[in-house]
């Protein structure tokens, strides 16, 4: 057992993509974990296997009978044109060899479980392997982010095997769920850049005057600190309490994506902010017919010209966030910025932080698809969709393809009843938690009212939300950007 884990030892050092930097140190001090241990056994092709003991439960780590062939008949519908393959778990190394001719990651989530099996398998081929890259026990998810951002992800797939699921369960579940998001969220900004980077270029130059003769919209970072604010998304769910918004217009600073300026418009609800990020021409349509004069635009710097020009309130300007436009923006000075997110709602979030609001409410983000609807009736989106229906385009056909296009599956919303959701919003799901648990001091509500379930924030109605902000009057004062501070301050 000696030997074994010496080789082991030694391969590993010659493994220069071993992660965290230290592992070597956590290794040889990691304590011996009680609840969990390991008994190598013979399987009947005479490879070994092992009975893993953890908190009284049993379970084998390979098959009793072949290994190998267990490994091999996991990977057999595996596409040759896999860029990384992700690997829950070292285990025994039979799922590793399996699959040796593709670029491998190893998450492998216990220290204490890996020096277990280092102290009983031969695995220094395998940990000495230069393809293959290990991340062993206590990661930062960072760590496994910046690798992802320097390698090629098109294509990758994600192995967790029978006994790691049972093991690890958690853990499981935590690091495939943050490595497809993370890749999600590369390859969507990867596309944005190629797709979008001449427009945003011409867009900045169309802007320049505007941009040189407007404030930047770190004018009002930490302006309003605990003052509570409600974030207007254009879900469907918003047509259950768009026509309460009145009532909180004195009670919390509202802050709506473009999307819903016309529903708000059209129940003659002005919000004190507006968001704009998209650089493209179809962006400006949201802006035609709204006069809201008492507003404030935050907009991206390449948002296209006519969005800026037609918009009657006052206008400020975020830095962009696309390489060419930064070039184009350097000498006119800094603007501020805020996180994207991938979405006009997440942009609009993370304002709602930045200007130090708290609690936070979020209205309007379904995040799935009640009723098969995509967006709020009356929408520039819903009633785009049925101008461009035609003949051989009817409305049950367009909502299909749109539907199917994001890897469709149903789940239980905030009521338990079903609603389908897809991959696009799972990611900005994933995106909202991980901001919510970063920003955990402050309150997040979601009174979306039909929307999936999204932890960290609690859900609620807006009767409710009224109740709650029942002693606080505010107004704003646009000329000196601050709150004439007419009530008492939520306190959390």
């Amino acid at each position: 057992m000696i030997e074994i884990r010496e080789n082991n030892l030694n391969a590993i050092k010659k493994n220069i993509k071993a992660y965290p930097i230290n592992f070597l140190d956590l290794i040889e001090n990691a304590k011996k974990e009680d609840d969990i241990s390991l008994e190598v056994i013979e399987t009947k092709s005479k490879n070994l296997s092992a009975k893993v003991i953890k908190n009284g439960k049993s379970v084998l780590l390979h098959s009793a009978y072949d290994p190998v062939k267990e490994a091999n008949t996991l990977i057999k519908e595996i596409e040759d044109d896999i860029d990384m393959v992700f690997i829950f778990g070292i285990g025994g190394g039979y799922l590793i060899n399996a699959l040796k001719k593709f670029n491998i990651v190893i998450i492998e989530p216990s220290i204490s479980f890996f020096n277990l099996l280092i102290d009983n398998f031969k695995l220094d081929k395998i940990l000495e392997d230069s393809k293959i890259t290990f991340f062993i026990g206590g990661n930062d998810i960072e760590d496994i982010e910046k690798f992802i951002s320097l390698k090629t992800t098109k294509k990758v797939k994600f192995f967790i095997t029978r006994s790691y699921s049972n093991l690890f369960a958690d853990d499981a579940l935590f690091y495939q769920t943050k490595v497809l998001s993370i890749i999600d969220k590369k390859t969507i900004n990867i596309n944005t850049i190629l797709r979008f980077d001449k427009l945003w270029a011409y867009n900045i130059a169309s802007n320049v005057v505007e941009i040189a003769t407007h404030y930047g919209v770190n004018r009002f970072f930490d302006k309003y600190k605990n003052i509570p604010a409600v974030v207007v998304s254009a879900g469907p769910s918003l047509e259950k309490n768009i026509r309460k918004l009145k009532e909180l217009k004195d009670k919390a600073i509202i802050i709506a994506v473009d999307t819903a300026m016309k529903p708000l418009s059209s129940h003659n609800i002005s919000p004190h902010f507006v968001i704009t990020i998209d650089p493209q021409k179809k962006n400006s349509k949201y802006f035609r017919n709204v006069n809201f004069k008492d507003t404030v635009l935050i907009a991206e710097s390449s948002v296209d010209n006519e969005a800026i020009s037609s918009f009657k309130g006052a206008i400020y300007f975020l830095d962009s966030i696309f390489p060419l436009a930064k070039y184009f923006m350097r000498p006119l000075g800094k603007r501020g910025d805020i996180t994207m997110g991938g979405s006009v709602s997440t942009a609009a979030y993370d304002f709602a932080i930045r200007i130090g609001a708290n609690p936070i409410i979020m209205l309007g983000l379904d995040l799935s698809f009640p009723n098969h609807q995509t967006h709020i009736k009356g929408s520039y989106h819903e009633e785009n969709f049925f101008t461009e229906i035609g003949k051989l385009d009817s409305y049950d056909s367009r909502i299909y393809k749109v539907l199917v296009s994001g890897n469709l599956r149903e789940e239980k919303n905030v009521y338990g009843e079903s609603v389908f959701t897809d991959s696009r919003f799972d990611m900005y799901r994933n995106w909202y938690e991980e901001q919510c648990k970063i920003n955990s001091s402050k309150k997040f509500y979601n009174a979306t009212e039909g929307g999936v379930i999204i932890k960290a924030m609690e859900n609620i109605t807006v009767d409710e939300l009224l109740k709650k902000l029942d002693n606080i009057n505010i107004e704003i004062d646009k000329n000196s950007e601050e709150l004439n501070k007419k009530m008492k301050y939520y306190q959390t």
